[in-house]
């Protein structure tokens, strides 16, 4: 094998971006130079840090996250400063992440015949916070992105349709897996108790039904709710202030990869709840999912998502209609009394993850797109 220099290219700080880490990881670990390029928006972390993986270098262009088309002008800076140290600095192939930056990476690796991977974690076509006339040109500009790669990335094979007839051959699906972790070494912030845990601990935004379950689980002196995470000021605000008058429902801030996990592996139920309203959100695959089969515990998720069909397939977790807090106080109310069938879905789930979805078979698919 030819080692080669990577360069995986991320529009947000990668502090932290659990995906982005693994995927470096598995490509210093098959012998790679990797260089994680970040974009540092808010100007206040470190330019360059060494990790095991490799070096990770941020972008420092002021910014907000989640405002869409209104910072558009900041969007195109980060593009052109990216664009013109791609057609300066030395590698061998990029490992784009999303359209935001495929666009300047593809386009630059493409001048310079460099290995092109694009590795689509969202569709930006598919709503958010695109404006509908946008979402037209983005589908049509992500198709271009699709035909300079080498190769694409997906998380679902549900998002195959997604990709045009004539792409799908350069196509690998890797889900959003975590590492194989045992639960008896990793530590939790906040020790276990009797009460019916739920944890959330992962990106806070609109949509993810958090505060509706906060408020479900506040009608439940049985159970608790346990928040960790980061996401927009605004919204952490926001949610802080709903959550200040419940008593089992508690906000610890923001943790690491292995801290959630640790957090995670205290729960009893965990959940990924999408507005399916929002197109995207429609073929969601969240790593939720995955880390709530390898540590054996049963998910909550919303049908209109993929992830409906694989909980629905391996019984790893509980399907609801439409969440509402009335539906939710009811499905927590029969998780309280029946914690055997909780057990029974948790371990079906890690079945599923052991044979169908774990982080060994995903990184060797991983590796595999940069033998050659």
């Amino acid at each position: 094998m030819t080692r080669k220099k990577i360069l995986i290219l991320r529009s947000n700080p990668v502090s932290p971006d659990s995906r982005v880490e693994r995927t470096a990881q598995v490509l210093s670990a098959a012998g790679h130079e990797v260089i994680v390029i970040g974009w540092d928006r808010n100007q206040n972390l470190s330019l360059h840090e060494e990790h095991g993986y490799g070096t990770l270098e941020r972008i420092r262009i002021p910014a907000g996250f989640n405002v869409g088309i209104r910072q558009g002008h900041r969007v195109l800076q980060f593009w052109w400063y990216l664009f013109w140290q791609l057609l300066s600095r030395e590698y061998d192939a990029v490992h784009a992440c999303d359209f935001d930056t495929a666009v300047p990476a593809l386009l630059a690796a493409f001048f310079r015949r460099k290995q092109r991977v694009f590795d689509i974690f969202d569709f930006y076509g598919g709503g958010g916070k695109v404006p509908g006339w946008l979402r037209p040109v983005i589908r049509q500009a992500e198709r271009l992105m699709m035909r300079l790669a080498h190769r694409i990335i997906i998380v679902d094979q549900s998002r195959l349709t997604l990709i045009p007839a004539s792409q799908q051959a350069k196509v690998v699906v890797i889900y959003n897996s975590p590492p194989d972790v045992s639960a008896s070494t990793l530590k939790s912030p906040i020790p276990k108790t009797s009460k019916l845990r739920v944890v959330y601990a992962g990106q806070l935004n609109e949509g993810r039904f958090i505060l509706e379950v906060a408020t479900a689980v506040n009608f439940l002196p049985e159970a608790e709710f346990i928040i960790a995470g980061f996401g927009p000021e605004h919204w952490v605000t926001r949610l802080k202030a709903h959550i200040e008058p419940f008593r089992n429902v508690r906000w610890i801030g923001k943790l690491s990869f292995l801290e959630s996990l640790g957090l995670e592996s205290t729960a009893d139920v965990l959940f990924a709840l999408y507005d399916t309203a929002i197109p995207q959100n429609r073929t969601a695959s969240s790593n939720k999912l995955f880390e709530a089969m390898m540590l054996v515990k049963p998910i909550i998720v919303n049908k209109g998502t993929s992830m409906d069909i694989v909980v629905s397939r391996y019984q790893s977790g509980y399907v609801v209609e439409k969440p509402s807090e009335a539906g939710l106080v009811t499905l927590f109310e029969s998780l309280i009394s029946d914690r055997t069938e909780l057990e029974r879905r948790g371990r079906a789930g890690r079945e599923a993850y052991t044979e169908h979805f774990s982080w060994q078979i995903m990184e060797q698919r991983l590796a595999d797109i940069y033998v050659k």
